[in-house]
């Protein structure tokens, strides 16, 4: 088979739409994102987004950031504010990572701060199978069995007694709905007919999927802002809007202002 290679936009614009061409950008991570929804390509991948795409509405998303964000951000910033420095990638996943167990649709099960670091490191670890296909060190194999690994433990200790809850709480009739990927699958499961490791695999990949992209976001911005004050000799406060501000005040209670002196470290900028 030869190798066409694409050297203009507007031929890799048309390329992107083409309904015949496939990504093969996460193939070689096919360990986890085998048949996940952004592997799917066809009739398959519409009937998958059509399920899950019922999470994707505006009434969600507002709901998610004007009451659920602010909530995990007042509790996240709390929790950092007794500590003498902040790790701001740190910090960006300590918040992500409520946002991905909430929109997945993963139920802690202690509530512990051991566990969230648990569930933290299981997401980096997961994370690795996205990023395969630009791996060139030669610890592949070793790479692909913590995979194994993590997403054997995200299963046993967190999907399945998860998919245990929904279901008993599907077989009521006066039973709530759900807002979240795994109850949609579960509700749809007659028209998906996904297995049970189909199932693991897109729950793993929308528990790592939401929360890497926004922390590497939340970083890089950061360290434009900081940029940006230093270049402009402005403060956090100007910033923000004056020290009348809500945000304002909310920075000096919970104070990240140390931010202004070097206190909020954002570490290596993430790639």
């Amino acid at each position: 088979m030869s190798t066409l290679r694409i050297q203009t936009y507007r031929l890799c614009e048309e390329a992107l739409k083409h309904p015949a061409l496939r990504q093969a950008l996460y193939d070689d991570g096919a360990i986890l994102m085998r048949d996940v929804l952004v592997n799917l390509h066809g009739v398959a991948h519409k009937t998958r987004r059509r399920v899950e795409g019922q999470l994707f509405r505006r009434a969600y998303f507002r709901r998610l950031e004007l009451e659920v964000l602010p909530q995990f951000m007042s509790e996240a910033l709390m929790d950092a504010s007794v500590r003498p420095a902040l790790e701001l990638k740190t910090l960006a996943y300590d918040l992500m990572l409520k946002v991905s167990l909430l929109f997945a649709g993963i139920d802690r099960q202690t509530g512990t701060e051991d566990e969230s670091s648990h569930l933290s490191h299981l997401l980096v670890r997961l994370g690795q199978a996205a990023t395969l296909g630009q791996y060139t060190g030669d610890q592949r194999d070793a790479i692909e069995s913590d995979i194994k690994a993590a997403m054997s433990e995200f299963n046993a200790q967190f999907l399945q007694p998860s998919k245990a809850r929904r279901l008993a709480e599907m077989s009521r009739t006066d039973a709530s709905v759900q807002d979240d990927v795994l109850s949609l699958l579960l509700r749809h499961q007659d028209e998906l007919a996904m297995d049970d490791e189909a199932l693991l695999r897109e729950i793993a990949f929308f528990y790592l999927a939401s929360a890497h992209t926004s922390v590497h976001s939340i970083v890089h911005a950061f360290h434009e802002i900081h940029r940006w004050l230093a270049k402009t000799g402005r403060s956090v406060t100007a910033l923000v809007g004056g020290s009348d501000h809500p945000a304002a005040m909310r920075s000096r209670e919970f104070k990240t202002s140390s931010f202004e002196s070097g206190g909020v470290a954002g570490g290596s900028r993430a790639d």
